[in-house]
């Protein structure tokens, strides 16, 4: 795809846009002028006098969080920054006919074991309406290449931001993008920027050619190997679990890269995922998001808050239900599947979903996200600790059966989940079940001389837990 720009010099109402994909961790360098680092979400920085543009939001949780009941979870903050235009006079626009002329770089190899989601069927592409599409296909084919910039016929600002945070949703193997991007309007079209240096502003990709042909080669050779390993024939839920367990197993969360994250921007990305093993929220949601989508599951990445702090995290499709899902907060939890495919009712104890509404705040938005109401595929149902009203009238030995096991086993604690399509008078018989009718003689009786101890109780929002005090 060829672009080229007539005019050299302009007037150009500019914005820079220091993304990480809309609320999620950033990875790069902001200092375009003077930009100012602070410890919240909002980061603001002069350029003669002018705030210098934004973030579609940013973050990295400075610490995974151990357990809701502990209500030790925090975010990692990284910076972003406000959008706010700055108007800059006789720009030189590079002849973006040039754009792709590079040679293409190395495609993306496919496993050979499961049918992967193709590019035409991404979840950010599907939410755009058809003009928006064709802009993220300029977007995404300059990006794929390394190019200049494109040019968007008349695309709005809106159009602008929500295309390209789409394609910064569907694209985590473009590692290389560089989460800053210059736009400015000529006349009627939309001229966007992803590589651009002149006295004032220097916004480019993340590593240079040659380093990103060498990362391409080195990550694929990493995906053949993980689904070369991988069973054949597993189930959706199966498939996702053992992603989920190859990338908590291989990586840790890096302090560094919240601190310093100028200094270790492959925390943010898939590379450094699947390659260096030392990660932040946005590195273990991208990551996650590209190896799903290579066994066949369809999987984004969400914008918001957690435990009030700027987080990333996922959303995806098992067997025919969205759920969402948090790798970061389960890596290293006691309880690790806490946050493995769970419903938006559950999510919303302490996590905060961004808007959906570009134009009123583009600075931290998500696209359109799907409905995650079921709890089939969370993985406490899955291994019967959950009640829905397939099983609900048999609740009552389901729970005593599963406590006894737990108590034999000599386990400290265990979790059910309630589904919301048990109302909520039926829901506190369960809980009233545990509190007070619990046969605690009965559930004694197996275990000889071990006594069971006291027992607590917690409840949040439908998922509850059993802890014995041994």
């Amino acid at each position: 795809m060829k672009f080229k720009i007539l005019l050299t010099s302009w007037l150009l109402c500019l914005v820079i846009l220091l993304a990480s994909c809309s609320g999620f961790d950033t990875g790069v360098d902001k200092n375009v002028s003077s930009l100012a680092e602070t410890s919240s979400v909002a980061e603001s920085s002069p350029a003669s006098s002018a705030e210098v543009s934004s973030d579609i939001s940013s973050i990295a949780p400075s610490s995974k969080a151990a357990s809701k009941a502990a209500s030790s979870k925090t975010a990692s903050k990284a910076p972003a920054q406000k959008v706010n235009p700055v108007e800059i006079e006789n720009i030189k626009i590079p002849d973006l006919a040039s754009s792709d002329a590079f040679s293409p770089l190395p495609e993306y190899v496919h496993n050979t074991k499961y049918s992967y989601i193709k590019e035409s069927d991404y979840y950010g592409y599907s939410t755009l309406n058809t003009n928006r599409k064709k802009y993220y296909t300029a977007i995404r084919d300059t990006i794929k290449n390394m190019g200049e910039g494109c040019i968007l016929p008349g695309a709005s600002e809106t159009d602008t931001h929500i295309a390209y945070f789409a394609v910064m949703c569907d694209y985590p193997q473009y590692f290389w993008m560089g989460h800053q991007y210059l736009y400015g309007r000529n006349e009627s079209d939309m001229i966007v920027l992803f590589s651009y240096k002149d006295d004032d502003y220097d916004v480019d990709y993340i590593c240079t050619r040659a380093e990103a042909i060498s990362r391409i080669k080195a990550m694929n050779s990493e995906i053949t190997r993980i689904f070369n390993a991988m069973p054949s024939g597993l189930s959706e839920f199966d498939r996702q679990k053992y992603l989920h367990d190859y990338l908590a197993n291989k990586n840790s969360y890096d302090e560094r890269a919240v601190s310093s994250w100028k200094s270790y921007l492959d925390a943010f990305n898939a590379y450094g995922a699947l390659i260096k093993g030392r990660i932040v929220c946005e590195g273990y949601s991208r990551g996650w998001q590209l190896l799903l989508r290579e066994a066949g599951i369809q999987a984004s990445v969400v914008a918001g808050t957690g435990a009030e702090e700027a987080h990333m995290w996922n959303v995806m499709k098992i067997e025919g239900s969205w759920y969402y899902s948090d790798l970061t907060w389960n890596d290293g939890n006691p309880n690790p599947y806490e946050y493995f495919n769970i419903p938006r009712y559950i999510l919303e104890f302490d996590h905060t979903l961004s808007t959906t509404n570009a134009a009123s705040n583009p600075e931290n938005f998500n696209l359109v996200l799907p409905e995650c109401n079921s709890v089939a595929q969370n993985y406490l149902f899955v291994n019967g600790f959950g009640f829905d009203k397939s099983n609900y009238d048999n609740y009552e030995a389901l729970l005593f059966a599963k406590i006894q096991e737990a108590a034999l086993a000599g386990k400290r604690e265990i979790r059910f989940i309630v589904s919301n399509d048990i109302d909520e008078t039926l829901y506190i018989n369960v809980i009233a079940y545990i509190g007070s009718r619990l046969n605690y003689s009965a559930l004694n009786a197996p275990l000889g001389s071990k006594y069971i101890g006291t027992v607590n109780m917690g409840i949040y929002e439908r998922e509850y837990y059993y802890r014995f005090n041994w």
